[in-house]
């Protein structure tokens, strides 16, 4: 697992823009299938609670059932309204 965090301080403009930005990758990386196995990719974005991730869910060639979330953004900060 890869975990990266920054810390910016940003304005109401930067935050859409972020939101629009890894809503994009989320949809991009929904768009790549598993050559292996019934898998399903799906992309998860939901502005909100400020999370955007893809899902791969289905089951691979070995009847094994996948659920594996890559990747999984998440905004936090003083940009959220409590």
């Amino acid at each position: 697992m890869f975990i990266c965090k920054v810390t910016l301080n940003l304005t109401v403009l930067d935050v859409e823009n972020y939101r629009q930005t890894l809503a994009r990758v989320a949809k991009r990386h929904a768009q790549f299938q598993p050559a292996n196995g019934n898998i399903q990719t799906h992309a998860v974005c939901d502005r909100e609670t400020d999370e955007f991730m893809a899902v791969e869910s289905g089951w691979n060639e070995k009847g094994r059932r996948i659920y594996d979330v890559v990747p999984h953004f998440r905004l936090r900060g003083r940009h959220r309204p409590r």
